[in-house]
């Protein structure tokens, strides 16, 4: 009987998720330990481009009670990174068409994973793992009407939102801007132009950010989504720009999101920081009677 052949991760196409050491792939090696095991993600490498060469190698994401470990198949050199939760500041994941990420921000780390979105599934359930690891349910929420300020939700961010916020999680505070679009016109010459759209939530325990922005430019077949425990926001304020409105929130570790707003969203700005100030305080107040 012939033996099997040996496992080579790197011609795996799909993303999955592992659940036990039986899944591990074995030429990554043995897994680290089961204690604190929740859930670990595979990650296949990019497609080849010129000469059979790929952007990023497999990689297995393992997240722990505690942590988060990262390993690259051992042919790549790239050494293994720790995540401890304790550090985490916020997560983002984005998907522009083909193109998906998930990013870990942490005090000392900034850990960008890349991969294509036709694997989005299972990384959705890794995605929803962490979430109630790293920002784990309010303990005696009551029932409230939300905050909404700004305009009603669009059909893209509405569906966003749905898919984004656990069952169970109601939304608190909500200030939403849809993308807008701005044409110049100079004689029978014409050029059009995108503002991004973004929204913000709170809930009881966390803080989303969720935008068609990336680097600075609409993305009409896209989204980011971030998200941080409301524990972990330092401080918030609005800052007028010279063409915007900024809403900063600082972490506790230094990290810093900067959401621009229209200008004309400005008074809703400050009533939205009114709100996640009072409903922090409603929050402390029903965790320490």
């Amino acid at each position: 009987m012939a033996a099997a052949a040996p496992v080579d991760s790197r011609q795996y196409r799909l993303a999955f998720t592992i659940g036990s050491a039986d899944e591990w792939p074995a030429d990554f090696g043995p897994p680290e330990g089961t204690e604190g095991f929740r859930t670990a993600l595979f990650l296949p490498r990019d497609d080849a481009g010129w000469f059979g060469r790929s952007r990023y190698p497999p990689r297995i994401v393992t997240l722990y009670t505690d942590r988060i470990n990262i390993h690259a198949h051992p042919a790549s050199d790239e050494p293994p990174a720790r995540l401890p939760l304790s550090e985490l500041q916020f997560v983002e994941d984005g998907h522009i068409l083909l193109h998906g990420w998930l990013r870990l921000v942490g005090v000392h780390r900034d850990v960008t994973l890349s991969y294509n979105t036709r694997s989005r599934r299972p990384v959705d359930r890794f995605w929803y793992e962490l979430r109630d690891t790293f920002a784990s349910p309010a303990a005696g929420q009551e029932a409230a009407e939300p905050v909404c300020l700004g305009e009603p939700l669009d059909l893209k961010f509405g569906r966003a939102q749905r898919w984004e916020v656990a069952s169970g999680e109601p939304v608190r505070i909500q200030l939403f801007h849809p993308a807008r679009r701005t044409i110049r016109r100079w004689g029978i010459v014409h050029r059009e132009s995108w503002t991004p759209g973004d929204l913000l939530l709170a809930t009881d325990r966390r803080l989303l950010w969720i935008t068609d922005r990336d680097r600075g430019r609409h993305e009409p077949y896209g989204c980011v989504t971030r998200y941080a425990p409301t524990r972990l926001i330092g401080s918030a304020s609005c800052e007028r720009t010279s063409e915007s409105v900024e809403l900063r929130f600082r972490f506790q570790g230094a990290g810093v999101w900067r959401v621009p707003l229209p200008t004309v969203y400005e008074g809703e700005a400050k009533a939205f920081l009114e709100a996640l100030e009072s409903r922090s305080a409603d929050l402390w107040r029903m965790q320490n009677p």
